[in-house]
């Protein structure tokens, strides 16, 4: 295992070092591919990522796959700014906020699986629960596979923020309903930061941890 840090506090919003992780490193019933992270670099694992970009905020490198908003320079991102790691198509004005899906992916979950079908579930947890402020700033991890998205927001008042949980945001309504994720199967992954809200300052922190869990269908 290593530890990698994915700090995305505002004032530099700040992901001086990337968040890594695994291309493949994924047991079967749940693992952690954080923000502030445990990483397996194990590309030979049931459920893999795989970097799909163009850009450079994204590398792929000895089977970990690691995401850095400041793109190596440390000083990360300025309040006032939006920045997608894919294209998003959002069913709304507000970016990282509304309902939305993946267009053209930054990076895919394959499941690498020669004959299990699983069923994907998404978890954040922010590192400090009271870091957000009331309409300030968002992270969002948008997905799509065939016809299904249910994206995970990351913001004070979100939709997917756990009932009795402070800083626990989750989304499990995904592919449980529909089919599932099938051996080959990929999901669509495309990352979004939004810190061009009225209230997004210096002073809030959205880093955390991000864990996929997968689960058999």
């Amino acid at each position: 295992m290593e530890r990698r840090k994915f700090l995305v506090g505002m004032g530099s919003l700040a992901a001086g070092s990337a968040a890594a992780m695994g291309t493949g490193a994924m047991s079967i019933t749940q693992s952690n591919r954080n923000v502030d992270v445990n990483v397996v670099a194990d590309d030979q694992g049931a459920i893999g990522l795989k970097d799909v970009s163009s850009g450079d905020f994204i590398k792929q490198s000895s089977g970990e796959l690691g995401i850095d908003f400041a793109r190596g320079t440390g000083d990360g991102v300025s309040v006032g700014a939006k920045i997608e790691l894919g294209d998003i198509n959002v069913q709304g004005p507000d970016l990282a906020k509304d309902w939305g899906y993946t267009g053209t992916p930054a990076f895919k979950i394959v499941n690498q699986a020669p004959a299990e079908t699983y069923d994907i579930t998404f978890t954040y947890e922010l590192d400090n629960s009271a870091s957000l402020n009331s309409n300030g700033s968002a992270l969002a991890f948008y997905n799509f596979k065939n016809t299904h998205y249910s994206p995970l927001r990351v913001f004070d008042g979100s939709p997917e923020a756990v009932s009795g949980q402070s800083g626990v945001y989750e989304q499990s309504d995904f592919l449980d309903q529909y089919s599932g994720l099938s051996p080959g199967e990929a999901i669509n992954m495309a990352v979004a930061v939004n810190t061009d809200f009225s209230n997004s300052d210096t002073s809030e922190d959205i880093s955390g941890s991000l864990t996929i869990s997968a689960t058999p269908h």
